[in-house]
């Protein structure tokens, strides 16, 4: 049903019990509930485990995948925030995959961002997930160390228990919103080509936040500027030659565009493609500037892709 409208409150409703199904499938340890929500030939695109394509592969990854720690040890899953688009079926949501007490009160979770494609009849022919790796090592080793003091303790902090502050929101026109994402990208391009960010600053207001969860979060235009020069400026970005648009849900009632990007590099010399997707989402404050702009990805993704492609370059260049 990707691809034709269907009601909002179909939707939501459809979404309600997927999410309620899937959290008393890993809390009770019976997974079929879970993966008898997904259409025969559903395709389930987990970005680090691997694509699984129809019901039964999905629930055989399920099975297979899910045991075991930190999985055994997850409690609760709550949803931060979801967007939804009834024209595409589509839902996108945000959710913690949060583990037990171990002992001392403490807290240990890790942010997950999922797409799903509605079939229709309370199924869904398609799902996909990002996140970061290095979010759920700090998280089970977190666990660990505070079950047991004698396990080493985590070095990494996940951007989203540093309490970035909340996405605002302000309504506003999809039109104007559809016309100024892709003013955005277009200055992004131009930016590129002249290898000068300033024109990246004028996208933004003064008082805006960048959220990124590899990175951290940076507060203020002046601060995000000057943040994207040091990361344009290193060799392998410059190298990056197209940030194209997989899918976006645009929401007018809360002035959010949510979206997948595909990262792109410039051909290595051997014609083979290399690239790595981010998640993101933007907030509009109007005037032509942005307030808010958020993004989820894997950064081993991105450093796959970079060695992928210096190995091939240095393959052609021989």
């Amino acid at each position: 049903m990707s691809g034709s409208a269907i009601s909002r409150t179909e939707l939501e409703s459809a979404f309600a019990q997927y999410v309620e199904t899937a959290c008393r499938s890993v809390i009770e340890g019976d997974l079929d509930p879970w993966a008898d929500l997904f259409a025969e030939d559903a395709e389930y695109i987990e970005r680090i485990q691997g694509t699984f394509r129809g019901r039964e592969a999905i629930r055989r990854w399920l099975k297979d995948g899910l045991p075991g720690f930190p999985q055994s040890e997850m409690v609760d899953f709550p949803v931060l925030w979801s967007i939804m688009d009834p024209a595409q079926a589509a839902v996108v949501f945000v959710c913690f995959n949060q583990l037990s007490d171990p002992g001392d009160g403490s807290l240990h979770r890790a942010e997950v961002w999922a797409r799903l494609l509605y079939a229709g009849n309370g199924l869904w022919h398609g799902e996909e997930n990002i996140y970061n790796l290095d979010d759920f090592a700090s998280m089970a080793q977190g666990w660990l160390h505070a079950h047991d003091g004698s396990a080493e303790a985590p070095t990494w902090t996940a951007v989203s228990d540093q309490s970035p502050p909340p996405a605002p929101v302000r309504p506003t026109s999809r039109e104007e919103l559809e016309a100024e994402l892709e003013r955005y990208y277009a200055v992004i391009a131009d930016c590129r080509r002249a290898g000068s960010w300033e024109g990246f600053g004028d996208l933004f207001t003064e008082d805006a936040v960048y959220v990124d969860h590899a990175a951290g979060v940076v507060q203020g235009r002046a601060g995000m500027v000057e943040w994207m020069v040091e990361t344009m400026a290193a060799p392998d970005y410059q190298h990056l030659e197209r940030f194209d648009i997989l899918w976006r849900i645009v929401d007018a009632d809360r002035g959010w565009v949510v979206l997948a990007t595909r990262n792109a590099m410039a051909d290595p010399g051997d014609g083979t493609q290399h690239e790595a997707h981010d998640w993101g989402r933007m907030v509009y404050a109007g005037n032509g500037r942005w307030s808010y702009k958020e993004n989820m990805y894997n950064p081993h993704e991105f450093a796959a892709m970079f060695d992928g492609w210096r190995a091939a370059r240095t393959a052609a260049s021989h």
